[in-house]
């Protein structure tokens, strides 16, 4: 009957179409065969096709009047088709997949379409976030295994999500309104189909023939079949909340070894009370330390938990918006001063559940315990005597314990007074440094550290380099002085003689 309702409901003229979004471009509608036709003139912006780097197909308006909005098959080049808006008169679909691998459809609006989005014979398919609407299909899967249709919000049409002869695919954290079928498996196995919200559906959940399938989370409102099963087995349904609709799961005599428990059946939306917790990966650390806060919600529901953080007191403030994946989350955060940092989490809670929160966490960042390092130095001389103008005088020292990195100070006190400071970055245990004296005396030389949040201040005693002046050139002359009067005192002599000899 409903499948009869959907052929003839494929076939009704739209009384008008809306204008698209005036961000978006007109186009023809895209056919892509082949990892070669990812091209610009085939509506790709972006991408090379790889996991990394996908084709982008994005920002058209199209009209699937005559063919479908968009069609790529025979490829397995990664690809994102996203941000499109595509409107149809129920004789095509919006965006058909076939043979296709490595896709991700994302973020569209499509209406008016015999399938929102349909896949055949594809695998590892992501069709997330889209808003369909007033179409026969709004997802349709066929003959198609591992992929996953999530987010979202299906609107008005006859079925919202059909699988046929397609298996491990996962239909989580939909949003249906307003449809003759919610969800739909027929002949398909080892699916899973959690924490979806179903409204105002002639049938819920639907199992026809198909084994081995996971149904948890779900909730159903105003519904007149919530959870049928026909000649499918060993399947799992669990966990599922079923208001104004009927009192049990229907599961009819074909269907055997199936596992049905723990379902909620309410008159009215009378809220319930969930439990969120949350716990620190560890509650003292110090300063500069990351940790991670995981919680979960149970019963698991979709949605967002939000954290909220306070140091030393202060009024708490949103840290960030965590998305609940299985009723679980969780958060990275990086513990940069000392203090006691206090966390919890709030769920807004939804339709069948109150609003919950967590008690409150506490994690202690302390400053890492101080060292007093031992600084030592020696130079490669101690006593110099000066050259041409200056000396330069090699300096290595060490530090211990080390933490790095250390800045240190090397203060040389010239024999005036005049000090010098040299800053070093001292990266590893030992350090090096020269020196410049430039005239005589005795030069002073110190190594200070000033301490930071690895160390407290600490000095090396303090080295004393004599520096001496250069002897002019040619060393001692007093020898030679004495040497050359003696010399000219016999010449003196020698001189005389030879006169008074001559008188005679």
């Amino acid at each position: 009957m409903c499948l009869t309702l959907a052929l003839l409901f494929a076939f009704q003229l739209p009384s008008g179409a809306s204008a698209a979004p005036a961000s978006l471009q007109y186009r023809a509608p895209i056919e892509i065969v082949g990892n070669s036709a990812f091209t610009s003139a085939n509506g790709v912006v972006s991408g090379s096709g790889t996991a990394s780097d996908p084709y982008v197909i994005e920002g058209y308006s199209i009209a699937a009047n005559l063919t479908p909005g968009i069609t790529i098959s025979n490829t397995n080049a990664h690809f994102i088709v996203r941000n499109c808006n595509i409107q149809g008169t129920w004789l095509y679909a919006g965006i058909m997949l076939q043979n296709a691998t490595n896709g991700r459809v994302e973020n569209n609006t499509i209406s008016r379409c015999l399938d929102g989005v349909v896949i055949y014979s594809s695998t590892k398919i992501s069709v997330l976030n889209n808003s369909i609407s007033d179409s026969s299909y709004g997802v349709r899967a066929e003959s198609s295994s591992n992929n996953t249709i999530s987010g979202n919000t299906l609107t008005d049409n006859v079925i919202g999500a059909f699988l046929s002869m397609s298996d491990a695919n996962n239909v989580s954290n939909n949003v249906l309104t307003n449809s003759s079928q919610g969800i739909h498996l027929f002949s398909s196995s080892g699916n899973t189909v959690s924490n979806n919200k179903l409204t105002d559906t002639d049938e819920g959940i639907t199992l026809s023939i198909s084994n081995n399938n996971a149904v948890k989370n779900n909730l159903l409102i105003n519904t007149t079949q919530g959870i049928s099963l026909f000649f499918s087995s060993s399947n799992t349904v669990t966990g599922n909340t079923i208001v104004k609709g009927p009192k049990s799961i229907s599961v009819d005599s074909l269907s055997t070894n199936n596992t049905i428990s723990n379902n909620t059946f309410l008159d009215e939306l009378a809220k319930q009370n969930a439990s969120l917790s949350l716990q620190p990966s560890a509650s003292s650390v110090n300063v500069g330390t990351a940790i991670t806060l995981s919680g979960s919600l149970a019963p698991a529901q979709p949605g967002t938990v939000s954290i909220y953080l306070s140091i030393n007191g202060s009024a708490a403030t949103l840290l960030s918006n965590e998305t609940l994946v299985g009723g679980a989350f969780s958060r990275g955060f990086n513990l940069t001063q000392a203090g006691t940092y206090s966390f919890y989490a709030y769920w807004a809670g939804n339709d069948a559940y109150n609003p919950a929160r967590s008690p409150n966490v506490t994690v202690t960042a302390t400053s890492p315990q101080k060292a007093t390092p031992v600084i030592t130095i020696s130079a490669s001389k101690t006593s110099v005597t000066l050259g041409a103008g200056q000396v330069v005088i090699p300096i290595t020292g060490s530090i211990s314990p080390f933490v790095s990195p250390a800045q240190i100070t090397i203060r040389v006190t010239s024999p005036s007074g005049q000090v010098t400071s040299i800053p070093v970055n001292a990266t590893a245990s030992t350090f090096s440094a020269n020196v410049t004296v430039d005239k005589a005396g005795t030069w002073s030389i110190q190594v200070q550290l000033a301490g930071n949040d690895a160390y407290n201040p600490a000095s090396s005693s303090v080295m004393s380099i004599s520096v001496q002046e250069a002897q002019p050139a040619g060393g001692d002359n007093t020898m030679l002085f004495a040497a050359a009067g003696v010399v000219v005192a016999a010449a003196v002599v020698a001189a005389l003689f030879f006169l008074l000899k001559k008188r005679k």
